[in-house]
């Protein structure tokens, strides 16, 4: 990972919900209003990649996902045919991350488990409010659109709380936010939270698993804003970051698979579980 790369600071967007945004490079990001959702992101200032100095993290009491269901959904033609990376390798990697001991040591954070794919989809048709390809660049509210018109169609897993969407994007795509690569948020649908994440593609396999786990980690135990968070010690603002972002470019391999190291409280140390 480019250890130039920052988090940006999560505040409050529409309706009280924090704007989750990770990922995104060094430079100003302006507020952005998504015409599809009506969720701004209020991505005002960010902190340095790498180990914090100090990280403390604590349980607000908000949702986590304890045993996380992975629909993958891979949006684009370019999926059907010779994407690079292929859907099969990517589908395999993530399997490995789930069944692996990659989330083990996230039982300190209230007994998280490991997780499971549930099933992956390409979507390479257009829907009701989705083109058969992103637009490029795309936005927050594209995603949720097409989320939304899966599950109204049941072509996907339907939601409970653990299931977490998952769209993968075709290589070079890029986010209409400058310079996020990644991102989870929720939104509601027919009663139900519904848990996403999307990242970005640069034709490379462990970029997408390391920007996966990266999301998955998040996701997991902090999916709507309000679960496991962190402060700094130059910084006290609560769900200023997650337990990645204390790991922020520090990556590791298991079995083969690229993937994000995340924040230990009870080690104090940035790992992977064993």
């Amino acid at each position: 990972m480019n250890s130039a790369r920052t988090k940006a600071k999560k505040q409050a967007g529409a309706n009280g919900h924090p704007a989750i945004v990770t990922y995104s490079d060094p430079g100003a990001l302006a507020p952005q209003q998504d015409a599809a959702t009506g969720m701004q992101n209020l991505a005002t200032s960010a902190i340095t990649e790498g180990p914090s100095s100090s990280p403390n993290f604590v349980d607000g009491g908000g949702p986590v996902i304890r045993n996380v269901q992975v629909q993958l959904i891979f949006w684009g033609q370019v999926w059907n045919n010779l994407a690079n990376p292929t859907v099969e390798q990517v589908t395999q990697a993530v399997s490995s991350i789930l069944a692996g001991t990659y989330m083990s040591a996230l039982r300190q954070y209230r007994n998280i488990g490991s997780g499971r794919l549930i099933g992956q989809t390409i979507v390479s048709q257009a829907s009701a409010h989705a083109a058969a390809d992103p637009p490029n660049p795309f936005s927050a509210g594209n995603i949720v659109a097409l989320l939304i018109d899966l599950i109204h169609a049941k072509t996907v897993a339907q939601p409970n709380p653990q299931v977490l969407y998952v769209v993968i994007l075709p290589a070079r795509v890029l986010s209409s936010q400058f310079n996020v690569v990644g991102e989870h948020f929720f939104f509601p649908l027919d009663g139900h939270n519904v848990h996403y994440a999307w990242v970005t593609n640069d034709g490379s396999l462990d970029t997408v698993t390391t920007r996966f786990s990266h999301e998955l980690v998040e996701a997991v135990t902090d999916p709507e804003g309000t679960g496991i968070h962190g402060t700094l010690d130059n910084d006290k603002q609560s769900g200023l970051f997650e337990i990645v972002d204390a790991c922020q470019g520090d990556t590791t391999v298991i079995n083969g698979v690229a993937v994000q190291k995340y924040f230990s409280q009870k080690d104090g140390i940035c790992v992977v579980g064993s």
